[in-house]
């Protein structure tokens, strides 16, 4: 392994500890809840995401049995980064959509504020790697390497403060 390699597993390791030393305290001190109605939109969002997801996979499925020797495959990273970027992003947009991403009571236009720097942020480190040829074809299957994580991660926590904002000027016009 490699000091690079070294580096982010220490680094993720002191940024995700101290996440939990903040979150384990304020836990008892969130007072914030989900009514009936978001707690069934929110179980739709996840029925939705789960569908969308199974249903990617079985159509790859069947471009790869059909075509699969004829056309470009993905590599089984990329097929599941792929898989994972669509469920959570459905997920997330079908519950902001439905009022069900915030709780009872709770602003939420800070947050999203925040997604959309954390979309920022991590779009412009793929950018800087971009010199490092994010995907290849070797062998007829389409490789990535980590920057398409960035590039992943852009994607969902760009798309959610979109509809966010979107649903909030559709519940503005509305009224």
């Amino acid at each position: 392994m490699d000091n690079k390699k070294i580096f982010m597993l220490v680094l993720f390791a002191l940024v995700f500890g101290t996440c939990l030393l903040f979150l384990i305290p304020t836990q008892k001190y969130n007072q914030g809840h989900y009514d009936e109605m978001q707690e069934i939109n929110r179980g739709k969002a996840s029925k939705v995401a789960f569908l969308t997801t199974i249903s990617f996979l079985g159509i790859y499925f069947v471009y790869d049995y059909i075509w699969g020797d004829t056309f470009i495959r993905l590599s089984s990273s990329l097929l599941a980064i792929i898989s994972i970027v669509l469920g959570i992003t459905v997920d997330i947009s079908y519950s902001i959509w439905n009022h069900a991403y915030i709780q009872v009571n709770q602003k939420g236009t800070g947050v999203f504020i925040l997604y959309g720097s954390i979309a920022f942020i991590n779009l412009a480190a793929f950018a800087l790697d971009l010199d490092e040829l994010p995907l290849a074809i070797e062998n007829g299957i389409l490789q990535c390497n980590s920057p398409i994580v960035q590039l992943a991660m852009a994607l969902v926590y760009g798309i959610t403060p979109v509809v966010f904002f979107a649903r909030k000027a559709m519940d503005k016009w509305e009224n």
